[in-house]
Order: C-alpha cells, then sequence, then structure tokens
C-alpha cells in the first residue's frame, strides 16, 4: 500500500523531524498578515483625503491592496503546501493538519534540502505519489533530526542535516 492513515502506525518510536514553526509559518503568520493589512486597506478606503502619506489617495489605495495580495499570495506559495513529519525506522508520517498518512521508506526516491537564510526545509520525492501527492515539503525541526539521527544511524544519509 502505497498510503495508508496515520492511526494505525509501526509498533517503534516515531519522532517529529518538522520543526515547530511550521504551524505558525502555514496558519498564524498568514493570518495575521491579511487581518492586519486588510483592517488597514479598509481604513485606508474609508479616508475622504485627498492625499495619503504624500501620494494621491487612489494610487495609494490600489497600491496598498495590491501590497496586501501580493503578501497574502506569497505566504499562499510558500508556506500553505507545508507538511508535519514524524518518521520511524519504517515509516514517514506527513500530517497536513487535516488528515495524516504513512509513507513507507522504500516509496522515498529522495530528499532535496532547501537551505534559506532562516530556515531549512526539505522536499520528499515519492517513487509513486499518495494522497498529498508525488512530492511534499516540510520545515526541518533542528532538534528532530538530531534525535532522528541518534535513535535510527542507518537513515543519516537519506536525513542529513547540517
Amino acid at each position: 500500500m502505497i498510503n495508508a492513515k496515520a492511526p494505525t502506525m509501526s509498533s517503534n518510536k516515531v519522532i517529529n523531524v518538522s520543526s515547530r514553526w511550521t504551524v505558525i509559518v502555514k496558519y498564524f503568520l498568514p493570518t495575521l498578515w491579511i487581518s492586519f493589512f486588510g483592517a488597514l486597506s479598509l481604513g485606508f478606503f474609508k479616508m475622504d483625503e485627498e492625499w495619503i502619506f504624500g501620494f494621491p489617495a487612489t494610487q495609494f489605495k490600489i497600491g496598498f491592496v495590491l501590497f496586501l495580495l501580493t503578501g497574502a499570495l506569497f505566504f499562499y506559495w510558500a508556506f500553505m503546501s507545508l507538511k508535519r513529519v514524524e518518521a520511524d525506522d519504517r515509516f514517514l508520517y506527513v500530517t497536513n493538519y487535516r488528515k495524516a498518512f504513512r509513507y513507507p521508506f522504500h516509496n522515498v526516491e529522495k530528499i532535496e534540502r532547501n537551505n534559506y537564510l532562516v530556515f531549512n526545509s526539505y522536499t520528499v520525492y515519492l517513487k509513486k505519489g499518495g494522497t498529498f501527492g508525488n512530492k511534499f515539503t516540510f520545515i526541518a525541526g533542528r532538534k528532530g533530526f538530531k534525535n532522528y539521527a541518534a535513535e535510527y544511524p542507518e537513515f543519516k544519509e537519506l536525513f542529513e542535516f547540517k
């Protein structure tokens, strides 16, 4: 079976390899961005001024809405596809915080490290696609990776953390 519901986990110790920041950057930051700048843009649209901060009001309002939408699209593109990943000696347990599935290691084709300024993410490519598609991405938790490498040294090459 390519993927199965996660509640039927193996009997071995499952270690969270994802960062605790995943839920924050996936849900909290976009919600905060849209709420704050959405309310601010509504406030600007209720203003009857001809000039706002030295710009013509119509141009400023359009520019501010474009700023709001660009930020929202960035959050959607960069973070909404993130998954939480746990692992044991046989499976990866992947959740999007609504559904959880397990993927056997023999179905993992490769894992690519994406190095960003403030965090590392990993993209897991599957030989056969599952519920979340042919690949999924997660933010690596430094502590979880170290714990996983210590617990299962045979997978150290697969989950290398620098």
